[in-house]
């Protein structure tokens, strides 16, 4: 059974890392890892995450800010799955984000990203703003570079890890670090999508 790791850069997230975090331990796939890296928060969020019991998570935790690229790196420098995804400290997995998506991987052997429909909302769930579905299967590298809305929303792809591929942020970025992120990775394998919900 294949090991889905999720990493959670998280920064002054006490509102809402809980909600994040019931939205991964009820996910229909189980068999997951969390990496949660604590980037220097200052409110409660150290304190939550440390009353968290539970043997699938790992919480590293940083005690000055280094920035959200270098606290993805540090969790893909530990990551054990096999294949991989990111998730905010504020954001929803769906109940079936993990199993939706590695259907796709298993019904195709080519495809190394897999996308899926992200529905936006402010406040509360049922307060939707957007509804994203990536357009385009293939090799995605030149959607990515044109910009063309048809296969990146954001940092919501799941990944299957690739033996000798090298996955890592550009550190000191504050915009865009996760396009170039999937620019750098997608010039082999092929992307599609689900439908459903992943996000």
């Amino acid at each position: 059974m294949s090991l889905i790791s999720i990493i959670t850069p998280t920064f002054n997230n006490q509102e809402t890392i809980l909600e994040t975090w019931s939205s991964i331990k009820t996910q229909k796939y189980e068999n997951w890892e969390w990496i949660v890296v604590n980037d220097g928060s200052t409110d409660r969020t150290k304190t939550i995450l440390e009353g968290l019991k539970c043997t699938k998570v790992r919480v590293l935790n940083l005690e000055q800010s280094i920035g959200v690229s270098s606290a993805r790196n540090k969790g893909l420098e530990v990551m054990q799955g096999d294949y991989f995804c990111f998730l905010d400290g504020d954001d929803l997995l769906p109940k079936n984000s993990l199993s939706a998506r590695l259907a796709v991987f298993q019904s195709n052997q080519e495809v190394e990203f897999v996308d899926g429909k992200v529905i936006s909302f402010i406040d509360s769930i049922d307060n939707v703003i957007e509804t994203y579905l990536p357009s385009f299967k293939g090799n995605s590298l030149q959607e990515l570079l044109s910009l063309s809305g048809k296969v990146f929303k954001g940092n919501t792809w799941m990944i299957r890890r690739v033996e000798g591929k090298t996955y890592r942020f550009l550190e000191g970025l504050t915009h865009g670090e996760d396009l170039l992120f999937c620019a750098s990775i997608c010039n082999t394998g092929k992307y599609s999508f689900t439908s459903k919900p992943i996000l």
